[in-house]
C-alpha cells in the first residue's frame, strides 16, 4: 500500500485496511506514522485498533488446530532412536516416557508460551509508540501555549499605560418610540 491517504473522515480511514495491515506489520514506515498519528489524535481509531487486534488473537485461537495423535509419536520414536545413535523407523507410535520426549514437552510448551509472549509484546510496543506520540503532541501544545503566554506577558510589561482623562458630557437620547420632528 502506498501512502496517498486523503483522510476524508475517520470511516474512511477505519475502511480503508490500513490498520489492519499495521497490525499485521506490513506497513511502510509512512503508513505506520500515518496510522500512530491518527491512533494518538482518534480516540475511535484506538477502539477500532482493539477490535482488529481481538478479532485477530479470537481467529487464530479458533482454527488452530492440534497435530495429529501419530505425527507426535513419530517424532518422539525419531528423537528417541536419534538420541540412541539408531536410524529413525518409518512409522510406529512409542508411548514410553524418556528425559528427551520431557525435554520435547517442555520445549512445545516455551514455544507455546514464547508465541503469546511475542503477540502481547507487539500489542504492548503499539500501544506504547502511540501513548508516546500523544505525549509529544500535548508537550508540543504545551510549549506553544507557553510561548504565547510569555508573548503576552511580554507585550503586557513592555506596553505604556497612559491615562487620560475625559471631559464629562451629558447625552440626552431620544426615547424609542417617539417622532422627532
Amino acid at each position: 500500500m502506498s501512502c496517498q491517504y486523503k483522510i476524508m473522515d475517520l470511516q474512511s480511514f477505519i475502511q480503508s485496511g490500513l490498520l489492519e495491515t499495521y497490525v499485521l506489520g506490513q506497513c511502510t514506515p509512512q503508513e505506520q506514522a500515518l496510522v500512530e498519528r491518527m491512533l494518538a489524535q482518534h480516540p475511535e481509531i484506538r477502539a477500532e485498533m482493539s477490535a482488529i487486534e481481538a478479532a485477530l488473537e479470537n481467529y487464530a485461537v479458533a482454527n488452530s488446530a492440534p497435530p495429529p495423535p501419530a505425527l507426535k509419536g513419530r517424532i518422539l520414536d525419531a528423537i528417541d532412536k536419534e538420541a540412541a545413535g539408531a536410524p529413525p523407523p518409518a512409522g510406529g507410535n512409542n508411548t514410553a516416557t524418556s528425559p528427551s520426549r520431557l525435554f520435547l514437552w517442555v520445549a512445545i510448551g516455551l514455544a507455546a508460551l514464547g508465541g503469546i509472549l511475542f503477540f502481547l509484546n507487539n500489542r504492548l510496543a503499539t500501544e506504547k509508540n502511540t501513548l508516546e506520540t500523544r505525549v509529544a503532541e500535548l508537550q508540543q501544545q504545551l510549549s506553544q501555549v507557553n510561548d504565547e503566554i510569555a508573548l503576552l506577558e511580554y507585550r503586557m510589561q513592555q506596553a505604556e499605560v497612559v491615562q487620560v482623562a475625559l471631559p464629562q458630557q451629558q447625552l440626552s437620547l431620544p426615547a424609542y418610540g417617539q417622532n422627532h420632528t
